[in-house]
């Protein structure tokens, strides 16, 4: 290990071996805060993976309007966290409100949370057929292929709803069998 990182460092290499921080937004000097304003005007989670992005806006007073969501400060109920960057995520179910204050400004958004504790069934097409597209894993060099892989096959064409009656064969004019898309159980 350190052979490794030696040779790389006198190769040119450069390693960040401290993660560097991001440089801290601020108003140019002098500047005053008239007022503050929020988009969306309110915000309501329903569900555990539910979000929203909130974006706060000043007015100046040289009349400039300027994104502040990163410069605000953020308080926010119980029922939700508010991150640096202003995106509200649900931490269970109630009401009440986010409050971003900068420059002695603040603005208030109502908040609502619902369904963090209802049960959502597991749904292949939702939950878990973009997960296997996002890694790869229905290519053909994967479960995709003709033999799938530890014994899953995923055809390629899975890419369409699933349907609860199977697809009937058609015959075409000159007398060939064939059958629509696979659109039923395309994985295996």
């Amino acid at each position: 290990m350190r052979t490794t990182l030696a040779m790389l460092l006198l190769l040119g290499g450069t390693l960040p071996l401290v993660a560097e921080s991001p440089p801290v937004e601020k108003l140019p000097p002098g500047t005053k805060v008239v007022a503050l304003d929020v988009t969306p005007k309110s915000v309501a989670l329903t569900g555990a993976y539910a979000y929203s992005q909130l974006v706060v806006t000043a007015k100046l007073d040289s009349g400039d309007i300027a994104d502040v969501t990163r410069m605000a400060t953020w308080a926010a109920p119980a029922s939700v966290k508010v991150n640096a960057a202003g995106q509200v995520r649900p931490l269970g179910d109630g009401t009440g409100e986010v409050t971003a204050t900068l420059g002695g400004q603040a603005v208030r958004v109502p908040v609502t949370v619902a369904g963090l504790k209802a049960t959502k069934p597991v749904s292949f097409v939702k939950d878990i057929q973009p997960v296997m597209s996002k890694l790869g894993c229905n290519a053909g060099t994967c479960h995709g292929s003709a033999q799938g892989k530890n014994g899953f096959k995923c055809r390629s064409a899975a890419t369409t709803p699933f349907t609860t009656t199977a697809p009937s064969r058609t015959t075409s004019r000159d007398g060939a069998s064939t059958a629509p898309p696979p659109t039923a159980a395309s994985c295996s």
